[in-house]
């Protein structure tokens, strides 16, 4: 996800320009592993200490920011990278995490959002700061998610 975001921000950020204002007249955009990770604004590099929940540790830089307001990361389930996500909805608590498993989609078309595929996609939501509360929710394949509401809708609903 380093390399696309780096190719994207070449030439002064203009394949970024381009590449977000194709998103925003409606252009589909998918991505599989690190294509999947560069979706949100705040992207997990893959780099860092992820042994710990969070000290600080788990790095980040610019992601394409097309789903606004959530953090993705991919091979989530299958390979334990939950201490990864869990760090930054602990310091980002104004962001939604979304754990997506291999061999699995997160399809979004506007606030809505279906998981297609074999595995699991895992929301995370940040509780009280105070308490350093997060609480996860599991979408398996087929489900289907409000990316405005954070709630689980009806999959058949348009």
């Amino acid at each position: 996800q380093v390399h696309h975001m780096k190719a994207l921000l070449s030439n002064g950020g203009e394949h970024l320009a381009a590449a977000r204002k194709r998103f925003s007249e409606g252009i589909p955009f998918g991505g599989s592993s690190a294509g999947a990770a560069v979706m949100s604004k705040i992207m997990i590099t893959g780099e860092g200490d992820f042994s710990v929940i969070d000290d600080g540790k788990v790095e980040t830089s610019e992601g394409l920011g097309l789903l606004d307001g959530f953090i993705v990361y991919q091979h989530f389930i299958k390979r334990s990278r939950e201490n990864r996500l869990f760090g930054l909805m602990l310091r980002h608590r104004d962001h939604v995490g979304l754990g997506i498993d291999e061999h699995t989609a997160l399809a979004v078309e506007g606030d809505r959002a279906e998981v297609i595929g074999a595995g699991a996609v895992m929301v995370v939501h940040p509780g009280r700061a105070e308490r350093e509360e997060l609480s996860l929710e599991l979408l398996r394949p087929g489900q289907a998610y409000d990316l405005k509401s954070l709630k689980r809708i009806d999959p058949h609903a348009p």
